[in-house]
C-alpha cells in the first residue's frame, strides 16, 4: 500500500499555486513573449490588489457611514478586551 501524504505544508501549496499560474500565464495567454512571462510573473499582484482595495472601501465605509463606523470600531474594542485576558 502507498503511503500517500494528506496535508502538504502551505508553502508548498503557494509554490503549487503560484507554478500553475505562471504555466497558465505563459502557455494560455495570446501575447507575445515578454507579455507573456510578464504576467506569469505579476500574476499574483491580483489577490494582493483585491485586498487594498476591499481594505480601503470599509475604511471610507467607516467614515461615510457612521453606524457602520461606530460598530466597527465597537468589534475592534471587544476584540481587543476579549483577546487579552
Amino acid at each position: 500500500m502507498l503511503n500517500v501524504p494528506t496535508m502538504i505544508s502551505a508553502p508548498v501549496a503557494w509554490a503549487v499555486i503560484y507554478l500553475a499560474g505562471v504555466l497558465i500565464g505563459l502557455v494560455r495567454i495570446d501575447a507575445g513573449l515578454v507579455h507573456r512571462m510578464a504576467l506569469a510573473v505579476c500574476w499574483p499582484i491580483g489577490p494582493v490588489a483585491f485586498v487594498a482595495t476591499v481594505a480601503g472601501l470599509l475604511l471610507v465605509a467607516a467614515i461615510a457611514f457612521p453606524v457602520f463606523g461606530a460598530f466597527v470600531v465597537a468589534a475592534a474594542v471587544l476584540y481587543r478586551l476579549l483577546t487579552s485576558l
